[in-house]
């Protein structure tokens, strides 16, 4: 039902699950990013609930708290997503996505030579994070550091351009039924 788009089903049936087990580990998160997919009204809170809910039953899920700080970045809740970020990147040391979140809240609490720091430490770990090349450019910006500025927007652009070939590229060869096994399905 995820793939079709089909979100209140989905919901339905990870909620059915649950009543088979409360317990059962990724299901309140998976329901929470279906609560975000589907934009449906008061959806912050709605998706807030189920990872509220997840992390009683997975404390050490990072991705949920990822997800929680993203929301309240959304809502310019800075001083409450700043420990959900660093929790996640505490929690995964890899997710790369929580390092870019903390920077962005250094950016915007004026701290842009800690938001730099915590950029290129990301950027030099996963050089590939088109993300991380946005927010270190719109830093440099801030710090009127143009040329720089411009070399981290031509890198993101870069990134993005090539995601959307290789995206099409996967799209193409399994409409074709040329994607070779094994391969990994596009995102």
């Amino acid at each position: 039902y995820e793939a079709q788009k089909n979100y209140d089903q989905a919901i339905r049936e990870h909620s059915l699950a649950l009543q088979n087990n409360p317990k059962l580990p990724t299901m309140h998160y998976r329901i929470g990013q279906l609560y975000l997919h589907q934009g449906a009204e008061e959806v912050d809170e709605k998706a807030m609930n189920e990872f509220r809910q997840e992390k009683a039953i997975n404390p050490d899920s990072a991705v949920t708290d990822l997800a929680m700080a993203d929301i309240e970045m959304h809502r310019h809740n800075l001083e409450k997503a700043k420990p959900l970020y660093e929790e996640a990147a505490r929690l995964d040391p890899s997710l790369a996505d929580a390092g870019v979140g903390l920077a962005r809240i250094l950016f915007e609490e004026h701290e842009p030579e800690a938001a730099e720091r915590q950029l290129r430490a990301v950027v030099a770990e996963y050089p590939e994070n088109a993300e991380a090349h946005y927010v270190l450019m719109l830093v440099f910006r801030g710090e009127k550091k143009i040329q720089d500025a411009a070399t981290e927007m031509a890198t993101f652009n870069r990134l993005q351009t090539e995601k959307a070939q290789t995206f099409q590229s996967k799209m193409n060869a399994l409409m074709n039924g040329k994607l070779a096994t094994g391969e990994a399905l596009p995102k």
